[in-house]
C-alpha cells in the first residue's frame, strides 16, 4: 500500500516520499526530483494568461518507486515526464536551471541573462510566446516581484507589447493533443491580439516554417521583420523602438 507524502520545496524541486506498508512494517522511501524545464500549460488555460494555480505552469518530472525484493533498498526510483515517460528528450534536466527573467529595465541584468543562454535541441517556440504574454499579464502579478508586476490591460499610460524573435522553426511540444508547436503558437498569438497586445516579430535567418509563424503572429505586415544579418537585426529593433514611441504618442 502506498501513501503519498508529496511536498514542495524550491520552485523547481519536489520532494516526494512514499510509505510502503507490508509484512515487515512501514518503510518510507524518499526522493527529490529537480526539473529545470518549464513546459507548456495544458487544460482550459493552455492558450491564455489566466491566473495560474500554484506551480501549475511548471511541469515537474514524475517519479515512481518500483518495488524489487532482490534490490538492496527494496526497489528503485524511476523518473520521467508525465506526458513523455521514458523519452530521453524530455528528462526534465536538459533545460535551464532557473526561471525566465522578470520584467526589468536593468541593462546589466538583461545582458547577463542573455549571455548565459545556451543553444541546443529543438525549438518549443510556443513557450517563448506564452512567456512573453505571462510577463506582461496582470493575472501573473503574484508570480513576479513587486518591481516587475505587470500593469493592468487598461492602464492609460502603458502599451502592452511583445517582441518575438527566433532563428528556428517551432518543432517541439509536450502535450501533443493540444497540437503542434506551430498550432499552439498560433492559438496563443490569436488570444494575445484579442487582448489588444501589440505583437512585433523578428525572423533572424529563420527557415520558412519559422518565418510563417512569426508573420502570422505579428499585429500586421509593418510589425514583422525578416533580418538576414546583424545590421538588419539592429535596424529592425530601431524600427520597433520608433514604432512603440509613435504608438505611445497616438495612445
Amino acid at each position: 500500500m502506498y501513501k503519498n507524502n508529496n511536498k514542495s520545496s524550491k520552485i523547481y524541486d519536489n520532494t516526494i516520499s512514499f510509505e510502503i506498508t507490508g509484512e515487515g512494517g512501514v518503510q518510507t522511501k524518499t526522493t527529490t526530483i529537480t526539473s529545470s524545464c518549464v513546459w507548456e500549460r495544458d487544460g482550459d488555460n493552455a492558450f491564455n494568461a489566466e491566473e495560474p494555480e500554484e506551480n501549475s505552469y511548471l511541469a515537474h518530472r514524475e517519479a515512481w518507486f518500483e518495488e524489487d525484493e532482490d534490490h538492496w533498498d527494496g526497489g528503485v526510483w524511476k523518473y520521467g515526464h508525465p506526458e513523455k515517460p521514458g523519452d530521453s528528450k524530455y528528462k526534465g534536466t536538459e533545460c535551464r536551471s532557473f526561471p525566465p527573467v522578470e520584467l526589468t529595465n536593468n541593462r546589466t541584468t538583461l545582458e547577463n541573462y542573455v549571455n548565459s543562454l545556451t543553444a541546443g535541441g529543438g525549438t518549443a517556440g510556443h513557450q517563448g510566446i506564452a512567456w512573453s504574454w505571462y510577463l506582461i499579464a496582470p493575472e501573473w502579478k503574484d508570480i513576479f516581484s513587486a518591481n516587475a508586476e505587470p500593469m493592468p490591460y487598461d492602464e492609460p499610460d502603458a502599451i502592452k507589447a511583445v517582441i518575438l524573435m527566433t532563428d528556428g522553426e517551432f518543432n517541439r511540444q509536450i502535450f501533443d493533443d493540444q497540437g503542434s508547436s506551430d498550432d499552439q503558437a498560433k492559438a496563443l498569438c490569436d488570444n494575445m491580439k484579442d487582448k489588444d497586445i501589440v505583437v512585433y516579430s523578428v525572423a533572424l535567418q529563420a527557415p520558412d516554417a519559422g518565418k510563417a509563424i512569426l508573420e502570422y503572429c505579428a499585429s500586421g505586415p509593418e510589425f514583422y521583420f525578416d533580418a538576414q544579418n546583424g545590421q538588419q537585426l539592429t535596424d529592425a529593433y530601431r524600427a520597433i523602438a520608433t514604432s512603440l514611441s509613435d504608438l505611445r504618442i497616438k495612445y
